[in-house]
């Protein structure tokens, strides 16, 4: 059976909490929906931080065109089932402009979706193994890791990766596998030392738990699970005193110096992203927690699925259910389960996947911050 290594708490009298050293925080008083379109143009066309040449940027400027379009078809059409349509030509033209500021020439012509959907097998969505079409290419520039063959995941999968999909990843009787962490330091002045300690879901935990062996003795090499009294969680991370059935709590198994009572925030950002075997980045989705990690799943651990890679797949099967196989789209007995999928991936996937994509294209982690 899996289970954590547990230690003590150890015994400290400071601690301090700071942002990753990798995402920068941006407030706005608009919309993010409307902000991300000028926030996009901005930095590849103005500001030109892609160097892009004037024939590239023409491109890019078709592509992002486009992509806004179809965003604001689908929106318009709210409830209608058509709506997965108009979601995949925005997500498929957004993920061609990603595409475009690295390999211009790759999306220049006639490109391949590099996915595929068998009517027959209704839940599944098919990852073609072809570096030229334009999903090895989305999930090279997303994640960095690349297919090596050909695979199929089932949606109910894809949405296992997705956090706000988590009501419809319970229905179908599965076991999330995005993990929210969030951290503070711990802090020992008289020793001169500091421990990362964090928390998690008991949910999130059990995707852990469930993680290849290997990425379990990885994350198990770098952290135990600790109790913490109830004060001090209050303190830590101003939890009420039930927040202990709401949360599972971590301490790094390695100590970090301190120098003039600080530590060098990339040295625990490495920490942790090693944690988590390298599946893991600063959160962009929320304030509240401060890193996201996708588990591996087993037999194709060596593909990295995060949140943003999950939503346009869902996007894709989203389209090509409305297109081959319109029953599953509408109210039914037989496929009562797929429709709620259905429903819920084109709700809240068209709007993760331009949060990602807006981080490809800004080229760093960003959390955008309504202003009040």
């Amino acid at each position: 059976m899996s289970t954590f290594i547990s230690g003590e708490l150890k015994d400290t009298d400071a601690y301090y909490d700071f942002e990753p050293v990798s995402r920068q925080s941006l407030s706005t008083l608009n919309d993010f929906e409307d902000e991300a379109w000028s926030f996009m143009r901005h930095v590849v066309l103005y500001k030109n931080s892609w160097s892009l040449s004037v024939k590239d940027k023409k491109l890019f400027s078709v592509l992002i065109d486009r992509a806004e379009l179809f965003y604001k078809q689908y929106k318009n059409l709210g409830n209608d089932p058509a709506a997965g349509l108009m979601a995949y030509y925005f997500a498929l033209n957004l993920a061609k402009a990603c595409i475009c500021v690295q390999l211009p020439d790759k999306v220049r012509g006639k490109v391949l979706h590099g996915l595929g959907f068998d009517p027959a097998k209704v839940t599944k969505v098919s990852l073609k193994n072809k570096p030229d079409d334009v999903f090895p290419m989305l999930l090279k520039s997303m994640t960095g890791s690349s297919l090596v063959k050909t695979v199929n995941f089932d949606v109910k999968e894809l949405a296992t990766v997705v956090r706000e999909m988590t009501s419809q990843v319970i229905l179908n009787g599965m076991v999330p596998k995005a993990v929210y962490f969030t951290n503070i330091l711990s802090i020992s002045r008289q020793d001169g030392k500091a421990w990362i300690v964090g928390r998690t879901s008991p949910s999130e935990a059990r995707a852990i738990l469930n993680s290849p062996a290997r990425y379990l003795n990885k994350f198990n090499a770098h952290f135990e699970r600790v109790e913490i009294e109830a004060d001090q969680r209050s303190q830590w991370f101003g939890e009420s005193a039930r927040a202990s059935r709401d949360y599972i709590y971590f301490q790094s198994r390695k100590s970090f110096e301190l120098e003039d009572n600080l530590v060098d925030g990339l040295v625990i950002e490495q920490y942790i992203k090693d944690s988590f075997s390298g599946f893991c980045e600063p959160n962009i989705l929320d304030i509240q927690y401060k890193y996201v990690a996708s588990t591996p799943f087993k037999g194709r651990s060596r593909i990295f699925l995060d949140e943003g890679v999950a939503a346009y797949l869902l996007i894709f099967w989203c389209s090509s259910v409305v297109r081959y196989d319109p029953t599953v789209s509408v109210i039914g007995t037989r496929y009562s389960r797929q429709k709620s999928l259905f429903d819920e991936s084109i709700r809240v996937c068209p709007y993760i996947f331009l949060r990602y994509a807006l981080n490809i294209l800004a080229g760093h982690r960003m959390l955008f911050i309504a202003r009040n």
